[in-house]
């Protein structure tokens, strides 16, 4: 990336090179991807972002990270899949529901200022 590669760059399936890293589980390169400023909410053709990616792949850091930068937990792929759904194991599956009750009561308490 010190060369110029785009970290945005896609194949024909829409995937970027972090969604990429994160289905072969280089947990390195989607780290170097992110500091580089990949985009996290960028989708694939299915759409697929990279914390229903990292989910499926079961990599609970990289859930973690992506929750930690901002990452929704109710987007949905195109079959109406959340990082929820496609979570391949139970530490995964709890890190996103504390993450999805932590955004809900955030959401409610900012609209409760924002309606004073």
């Amino acid at each position: 990336m010190d060369r110029g590669a785009d970290v945005e760059a896609r194949i024909s399936s829409g995937a970027t090179p972090l969604l990429i890293a994160l289905r072969m589980r280089h947990l390195g390169a989607a780290g170097v991807l992110l500091k580089a400023g990949a985009d996290f909410g960028a989708c694939d053709k299915d759409g697929w972002n990279a914390l229903l990616t990292a989910a499926s792949a079961g990599t609970e850091s990289m859930v973690r990270e992506l929750l930690d930068r901002g990452a929704d937990v109710e987007v949905t792929n195109v079959a109406g899949e959340t990082a929820l759904s496609v979570a391949a194991n139970d530490s995964v599956a709890r890190v996103l529901e504390r993450a999805d009750c932590f955004q809900r009561w955030h959401r409610r308490a900012s609209l409760a200022l924002w309606r004073r």
